[in-house]
């Protein structure tokens, strides 16, 4: 629920630091969008910090087993239907 309601927070006050700290010509919407990833990244690594580990785990074991290959076979079959 907090990182749904911190989405949008975080979109909205990524207008408030384009329009204050810097101040370029980029598409208002592209620069709030930026924004957002960055301070939702943030939050994430300061909130769910003891999560990084486990999906160090999951990450390394899924390319040991090579579901990765799996999986994105399976995205793209589904992508071109």
């Amino acid at each position: 629920m907090d990182l749904l309601v911190g989405s949008v927070l975080f979109h909205e006050i990524g207008h408030h630091i384009h329009i204050t700290k810097q101040r370029d010509h980029a598409e208002k919407e592209d620069r709030a969008d930026a924004w957002q990833t960055w301070l939702t990244d943030k939050y994430i690594i300061t909130h769910y910090w003891y999560l990084k580990p486990i999906l160090w785990l999951v990450t390394k074991t899924g390319r040991a087993l090579g579901l990765s290959r799996i999986i994105s076979r399976s995205v793209s079959k589904q992508s071109n239907a």
